[in-house]
């Protein structure tokens, strides 16, 4: 039977040749219990349980591989031992074990695992915990133990040690998208970045993006990474979300009140701009898309 929501795993070539050899697709794993896990991918019970525990975070809607593997990396291994938790504490938690302050949406994600832990609804997004969020931390604010960085600025010096590593060993990733973006009037709100390989959805609607990340803006600009990407045709939205809410903001005429960009630096006169003027074709060799944001 297939599985009914999609999921990302990362795994070893070893346990890929296990599959192989089993005629077994990633789509089926969560068909196979944990103790049937650890004999068909020749692997230890402990890796079957993080492959299981990996999955079933990611049935939460919204959830990725990334967020996934930090509840595993707290010690949760089932959407059940979240249930009666408090999001704030665990986000506080979380902090403490990574040494820095954490992207506000990642609190959110807590509150979204909770809430699913505790009610079993797969209909909110992380997103919708945004004002519960930052109307709690309005109210109770952090704990004075907090630590004293925040993520960006731990973020930025691991991005520089990797890039110098990765200049010292080739030219650059195969399959990798670098995205540079410039022209933000501030640096206020962070870049909401969608990318697309179809006309489904473009250029607004993130649901149907088969990739979405963002960056917080530094001196008005930024560089967002896209790694080990499928080749072939794609298509880039981005969005300067000033006010932090995790969407465009349009008027009542459905304009954009925010900056907004596209590959290709594609135009338009009436309507946004369209899939067929901002895709490219990603080839083995990676690419390097620019991208200027516009206020209109």
């Amino acid at each position: 039977m297939k599985s009914k929501y999609k999921f990302k795993l990362m795994l070893t070539c070893e346990e890929k040749q296990s599959m192989r050899k089993n005629k077994i697709r990633i789509c089926d794993l969560p068909n196979y219990a944990i103790d049937e896990l650890e004999v068909v991918m020749a692997i230890t019970y402990e890796r079957a349980k993080e492959i299981c525990a990996l999955m079933e975070f990611q049935s939460i809607k919204t959830i990725g591989i990334k967020f996934a593997e930090d509840l595993v990396s707290m010690g949760f291994y089932s959407i059940h031992e979240l249930k009666e938790m408090d999001a704030a504490k665990l986000t506080e938690e979380f902090e403490s074990l990574k040494g820095y302050w954490i992207d506000p949406c990642v609190e959110d994600q807590f509150r979204l695992v909770v809430y699913h832990a505790n009610t079993n609804d797969n209909s909110k997004n992380w997103w919708d915990f945004t004002e519960e969020r930052k109307k709690f931390r309005i109210e109770n604010g952090h704990p004075t133990s907090r630590p004293t960085k925040p993520w960006y600025e731990m973020k930025n010096a691991i991005l520089t040690v990797l890039f110098c590593v990765i200049s010292i060993l080739s030219f650059g990733q195969k399959r990798e998208i670098v995205v540079n973006i410039d022209g933000f009037r501030t640096d206020k709100g962070k870049c909401l970045l969608s990318l697309f390989n179809n006309k489904k959805g473009f250029p607004s609607n993130q649901e149907k993006a088969v990739y979405v990340t963002f960056g917080r803006i530094q001196n008005r600009k930024l560089t967002l990474v896209i790694k080990d990407m499928a080749i072939g045709e794609y298509a880039i939205a981005v969005v300067h979300d000033e006010n932090d809410n995790n969407k465009l903001d349009t008027n009542f005429l459905g304009i954009p009140k925010e900056g907004i960009g596209v590959s290709n630096n594609a135009k338009s006169i009436m309507g946004p701009p369209s899939y067929e003027d901002s895709k490219f074709q990603l080839k083995e060799e990676g690419m390097v898309a620019n991208i200027r944001i516009k206020y209109l």
